[in-house]
């Protein structure tokens, strides 16, 4: 691996803690950028009506919307939510957009919760849609030091975000 980025010119990596994983295999720190993700807090990503947009989501406007955002593989934390929700009181709705290899165990865990309103994937420009809707964001996908597009938004939002201590990415 190390022989493959020894050859490359330039790489550019999302959070710092990846160019120290580089540098800690002998991958100059001369050759990696860090690139920090933005996103539009002006033309897409701010507080709207929740309401409003609960119902151009066709969701539930009295329920409390758990939501998740992201491509369903273990390494996001699809599971920890799967094993989450037969443990949270049934009046939580969970909405879970994105697609992914855990799609077919997401639609199975849809089938027997009612609780679950399995979406699939959206634009990304519907994104801030089902961000101003919800309640809380589960996020699973965590570096010591990134947090990734989806927590960005979902906090330009205004939406809270709950994020595990510890992180499913390096046990895949």
């Amino acid at each position: 691996m190390k022989k493959f980025f020894l050859r490359i010119d330039a790489i550019l990596v999302l959070a710092k803690s990846a160019k120290d994983d580089l540098t800690a295999i002998g991958v100059p720190a001369e050759k990696i950028f860090v690139y920090t993700n933005w996103i539009d807090l002006k033309a897409k990503f701010y507080p709207q009506d929740q309401q409003k947009c609960r119902k151009e989501l066709n969701l539930d406007t009295g329920k409390f919307i758990a939501l998740f955002v992201g491509r369903l593989s273990p390494e996001k934390g699809v599971r920890l939510l799967l094993d989450t929700i037969p443990k949270v009181p049934k009046e939580i709705q969970f909405v879970i957009v994105g697609g992914g290899p855990m799609k077919p165990e997401v639609e199975k865990a849809a089938e027997k919760y009612k609780n679950i309103n399995y979406i699939g994937p959206v634009a990304n420009d519907k994104l801030p849609l089902f961000y101003n809707a919800a309640d809380v964001l589960f996020w699973g996908s965590v570096d010591q030091d990134y947090f990734g597009r989806v927590t960005m938004g979902a906090l330009a939002c205004g939406l809270p975000v709950i994020i595990p201590a510890k992180t499913e990415y390096f046990k895949v």
